[in-house]
Order: structure tokens, then sequence, then C-alpha cells
């Protein structure tokens, strides 16, 4: 498989889709360890990401997933505020970096992007795996594609960012706000690693897409 721009459009309007879908929820499980406030973050964020790409197609410009990446990363920067923005658009913005500078985005180019994404999150959030964040939902996505020979099924995609999410319900918070809380956490799916798992069941929505033909 062969990741494009047509492909990069679908996934990123496919995660405002559910990030709409889903904002009572973000907002349920934030309210638990959080501000509340994730759910309507996520949902300004790609909002901004799909309002831009409507002006890109509007004015026909041909733009590479290194282009649409980092677009996206801005939008988020200017439009969601605390911790997540900046993390998400890290996130998109080291993938992007990857994607310059290569011509065909093949399973190995992905998992070259997600293995700089996950250093960003860490670098820039000053976060680990296992400390109960959006970090562990792509620390798993990157593991899938490193022990996989080819771009993993779009049901694997989607099966190992839930298992990532739902695990995080096993650690005690020791980051963010959530950390107040801290034993208290446990129990409870991190917010950030929720909406991450939107993000990547919208990449194998994506997939799926393409395999089906």
């Amino acid at each position: 498989m062969i990741f494009t721009v047509d492909d990069t459009i679908r996934w990123l309007h496919k995660t405002s889709a559910k990030m709409t879908e889903q904002v009572d929820y973000l907002t349920v499980l934030d309210d638990m360890i959080g501000d509340g406030d994730h759910g309507l973050n996520m949902v300004r964020g790609f909002q901004a990401i799909v309002n831009d790409l409507a002006v890109i197609e509007n004015n026909e410009a041909r733009l590479t997933v290194a282009d649409l990446l980092k677009r996206s990363s801005q939008q988020l920067l200017k439009s969601v505020g605390g911790a997540s923005g900046i993390l998400y658009a890290t996130a998109f913005y080291k993938m992007a970096t990857v994607f310059q500078t290569t011509a065909r985005i093949n399973h190995l180019a992905f998992e070259k992007a997600l293995a700089e994404a996950v250093k960003g999150i860490k670098r820039r959030g000053n976060v680990n795996s296992g400390e109960k964040t959006l970090l562990d939902v792509w620390v798993a996505m990157l593991t899938l594609f490193e022990e996989s020979d080819k771009f993993p099924e779009s049901e694997i995609i989607e099966q190992t960012a839930r298992t990532a999410m739902e695990n995080t319900k096993t650690y005690a918070a020791t980051k963010g706000k959530a950390a107040l809380y801290e034993e208290a956490s446990l129990g409870h799916i991190d917010p950030g690693a929720a909406s991450t798992y939107y993000l990547f069941a919208s990449l194998a929505e994506t997939c799926k897409e393409n395999e089906d033909g």
C-alpha cells in the first residue's frame, strides 16, 4: 500500500467526524481526570483542519502529504489550547518531516514517521510510555508497524489502537492534570489516548477503503 494525498485528506476528514461524534464521551473522560475540555478542543482543532482542507481544495493547490500534515499541525497549534494541541501538532509535524523526504509513502516510510512522532511527543511532553497519556497509543501503533513487513491490515490497526487506549485504565496517571488524581485515576481511560484511538481508527477506515478497492 502507498499512502497518498487522497488518503491523507480522507483520514483527516474521518478523524474530524469521529471527534465530533464522540465529543460528549471525550468530555466525560476528561471530566473524570482532567479539565473537561478535551472533547471540545479536539473538535475545534480538527474542524480547523477540515476548514483549511476546503480552502486548499477550492484553490486546487497541489500539495504533498507532508504539506497537508504540516498545515494540519499549524491549525492545531492555532486552535487547540493546552498540552493536547501541542502534542498532536508535534506528532503531525514530525511525520511530515519524514514524508517530505520520500516520494512514495509505503509501510517503511510510515513506520519512520511514527517513530519520529513518538520521539517528538516524548520530548515535547516530557512523557514516556506507560504514563497514561496519548503517547501510549502512538507507541503501540509504532510497535505494530515495526513488527509488520507491510502496511498492517485495517482491522489490526483498529484493534491495536483500541487495546492501547483501554490499557490506560490500568495505569495511574503521572503527567498533566490527571496526575493530581494519582491512584484515583486507575480504572479510567485517558482522554488523550481515547482521541488518539479515534485518529488511528480513522486511519484504519481509510486503509479498509483501499483494501476493498
